[in-house]
């Protein structure tokens, strides 16, 4: 990933996090591969290098952190590349599909994939190992992210903005 771009995200609070990455067979992660903080990435790619961008930004995270809104998780399944298998909990948001297309017409990007598919990813995986973890939810489990966070430089934590949702 460029370290030129920022990343907006959606933190999720999930206490019992690292309980879950236990039943994942640690052979089968790649690198320091198991997902330390859970989150949804609104978009990847976004440059506010301009000062109106980073006012505008600060200015947003704040209207969009005034409250809190559920988001449920309907299964676990796979991206498959050549490289890796990410495992993710499925997800579906129609705000968060709403904010991605927000985000995508407010602030200059790179559009790394055509369509958004919000997921929380879990691991990433030795290639043709992650599907066997795939399962669908009879009913939807639904949780509440804690904040946005915004970070320029990804992974790195510098200039970084974070809002608590309420």
């Amino acid at each position: 990933m460029n370290d030129d771009y920022g990343c907006l995200m959606l933190y999720i609070n999930i206490p019992n996090w690292k309980d879950l990455l236990r039943f994942i067979d640690e052979s089968e992660i790649i690198d320091d591969g198991f997902e330390d903080n859970p989150h949804i990435t609104i978009l990847y790619g976004i440059d506010i290098s301009n000062q109106t961008y980073k006012h505008r930004m600060k200015h947003m995270l704040n209207i969009l952190s005034l409250k809190k809104f559920p988001i449920n998780i309907t299964g676990i399944s796979v991206f498959e590349n050549n490289d890796s298998d990410v495992l993710k909990f499925d997800v579906e948001s129609s705000l968060c599909e709403s904010l991605n297309m927000l985000i995508s017409e407010i602030f200059p990007n790179v559009k790394l994939h055509e369509k958004y598919n919000s997921h929380m990813t879990i691991a990433y995986m030795q290639p043709g190992t992650g599907k066997k973890y795939s399962l669908k939810l009879d009913s939807p489990i639904t949780i509440y992210p804690s904040r946005f966070v915004y970070t320029e430089g990804y992974p790195s934590n510098n200039g970084t903005i974070s809002y608590k949702l309420k």
